[in-house]
């Protein structure tokens, strides 16, 4: 199981979420809106929790794009992105992707 430190500085700077993935502290900042032009996502490594970051929320607080790029961030971490949607292509499904506070679940969903 996966478990991930999220953090929110109340918009104090552009990248206002911190998403620690993993005990190394490999990490992803961003603004609320990653994916848009005008928004920002960056990946790094080392990082320590603390009040730096900004105050702990719980996982289901973040916006939803940062959620989605959370959990491809994961699902590429365990598995490779590339070869499980090769393999549910395959299989002719969707999946569901679940992360909470006490980790993760991946669930095919038939088409």
């Amino acid at each position: 199981m996966m478990k991930v430190k999220v953090y929110d500085n109340g918009g104090a700077t552009c990248d206002r979420y911190t998403v620690i993935l993993n005990a190394q502290g490999d990490y992803v900042a961003m603004s609320s809106n990653p994916f848009d032009p005008q928004g920002f996502g960056q990946h790094g490594e080392g990082c320590g929790p603390g009040k730096h970051l900004g105050k702990r929320i719980k996982f289901e607080e973040l916006p939803e794009d940062c959620k989605k790029l959370v959990r491809r961030d994961l699902l590429d971490a365990v598995v490779g992105v590339p070869i499980i949607n090769k393999v549910l292509h395959q299989l002719h499904c969707e999946f569901f992707f679940n992360v909470g506070e006490s980790g993760f679940s991946i669930t095919p969903i038939p088409s």
